[in-house]
């Protein structure tokens, strides 16, 4: 059975999931970053201080 036959599998989720970022541009790649780090701050996952350089 070859690996595109199979599917159920982490291993195999893992090969479609690194197959699909390939595919995509890298604008396409960070717009999807842009769009979760919006996510994280917006739930409270980062918090805006925490990742700010510190003034000197």
């Amino acid at each position: 059975m070859d690996k595109h036959e199979r599917w159920g599998t982490f291993e195999d989720a893992e090969y479609w999931r690194k197959e699909e970022f390939l595919r995509r541009s890298p604008e396409q790649r960070l717009d999807w970053l842009r769009e979760m780090l919006v996510l994280a701050y917006r739930s409270g996952a980062i918090k805006p201080d925490e990742q700010s350089p510190k003034e000197q």
